[in-house]
């Protein structure tokens, strides 16, 4: 069984790259100058990362106004590769395929664990709906800080799954770490770390409050420091 968990995550993880892939290649070509030529938001985003990869690592003389992360991860792109637009695409498809085996592992999860039912089939479902779903194909081939944020909310999804399902204390720090790492993509993640604390205070039945709030606590240290 765990052959066949492993082979269905790279058979869905090259699926959705190569659709992707596909996807941002042929855009590319049919029309050029429109999808190389960032607007609005992107605009924002290509200027801002430009001046991170340029050595003003702390934006001396320009204002975030919105939530830096998402900047300084195009930023550090375009200082490796140079401020071309494909390899933040390439990046960003990287993680929405990564998201896909996510969506895979967490119904797999769920089904065993809810369900009773060892079977792959409502996991491999999951996983292609994710991976045809247009509308993530379509802003992983944009310079918006939206497909991180899909990628972090399948990691927050399924390390609270791991943690309900094997009590390992390993998921509460990896749920800090990306807990710091949500609020810096976008500040009212905040309410969505707020849900994962009420999860935990009225799902999880086999600690008592003082521990759920030790865990809760954690979460929130990793906020603070990130």
């Amino acid at each position: 069984m765990q052959r066949k968990v492993v082979l269905w995550c790279f058979i869905i993880f090259i699926l959705s790259f190569s659709v992707r892939f596909i996807y941002i290649y042929q855009m590319n070509r049919i029309d050029y100058l429109t999808w190389n030529a960032p607007f609005r938001d992107q605009h924002r985003v290509h200027s801002i990362a430009g001046v991170i990869a340029n050595n003003d690592f702390f934006l001396k003389n320009k204002p975030y106004g919105q939530s830096p992360l998402y900047y300084y991860i195009v930023g550090i792109i375009y200082k490796i590769f140079g401020s071309g637009f494909y390899p933040v695409r390439i990046f960003q498809i990287l993680l929405s395929s990564i998201n896909a085996v996510l969506i895979f592992l967490c119904i797999r999860r769920l089904s065993k664990k809810i369900f009773s039912n060892s079977s792959l089939a409502p996991a491999i479902i999951g996983g292609f709906l994710f991976t045809f779903y247009i509308p993530a194909i379509f802003y992983d081939g944009l310079l918006l800080r939206d497909g991180i944020l899909i990628v972090f909310s399948g990691m927050l999804t399924y390390f609270l799954i791991a943690f309900f399902d094997t009590r390992k204390m390993r998921y509460i720090i990896l749920l800090s770490i990306l807990a710091g790492l949500m609020a810096l993509a976008r500040p009212n993640n905040v309410l969505v770390i707020m849900m994962v604390f009420g999860i935990l205070f009225i799902f999880n039945k086999k600690d008592n409050w003082f521990k759920n709030t030790i865990y809760c606590g954690i979460i929130l240290i990793g906020i603070i420091i990130i």
